[in-house]
């Protein structure tokens, strides 16, 4: 699954980011988007859910809808 479709408050792991964009995937590892890491779906915008928020180790970090339909996913469960 990708990251669009997660949900609030689950910790998820990154198995891939799926963009031919050097940059964008460059970007994506520098803000701590890379495969292995774990992060948690914090809160979605009100109006049309777009940005959403994560928590991604210490850091928050916004990402469009675009940008996260990007980063494939895996729920860890508890």
């Amino acid at each position: 699954m990708n990251l669009l479709n997660a949900k609030k408050h689950n910790v998820y792991i990154i198995k891939e980011v799926s963009t031919s964009d050097e940059s964008l995937r460059t970007r994506f590892f520098h803000l701590g988007f890379s495969p292995g890491n774990a992060l948690t779906l914090k809160r979605k915008a009100p109006l049309f859910g777009d940005p959403l928020l994560f928590e991604v180790g210490d850091s928050q970090i916004a990402l469009t809808k675009n940008e996260a339909k990007l980063i494939e996913v895996e729920k860890l469960e508890a």
